[in-house]
């Protein structure tokens, strides 16, 4: 599988500008994932966690819906920069913390 393989949704794109998301980080999440599970949300769709984001990805079409932080840390710090859009000020708060997984 090759990047080219996969599209973004101008929503997907707009969340890794606004999370500061590097592209090789990206390219991993999507190459190298290092867990794939279904969307308990989204029957279509699969979650690929790599570091500290997770991307929400259409099984068939192999588009990227959306990105979001894997670790509960990564809500808070977003957070922690304001408001703005739809987002939803509780994001995140059922994650698991970073620094308590293996």
């Amino acid at each position: 599988m090759q990047i080219s393989d996969f599209t973004f949704t101008r929503h997907a794109l707009e969340r890794i500008l606004d999370m500061q998301v590097d592209a090789e980080t990206v390219r991993g999440a999507l190459l190298g994932p290092e867990y794939v599970h279904p969307s308990p949300t989204y029957p279509h769709t699969d979650l690929y966690d790599y570091q500290d984001i997770t991307l929400s990805v259409d099984r068939a079409m192999r588009e990227v819906i959306t990105v979001l932080w894997r670790w509960q840390e990564g809500w808070e710090a977003d957070l922690a920069r304001g408001q703005y859009h739809h987002r939803a000020v509780d994001a995140g708060k059922n994650l698991r913390r970073k620094t308590s997984s293996v």
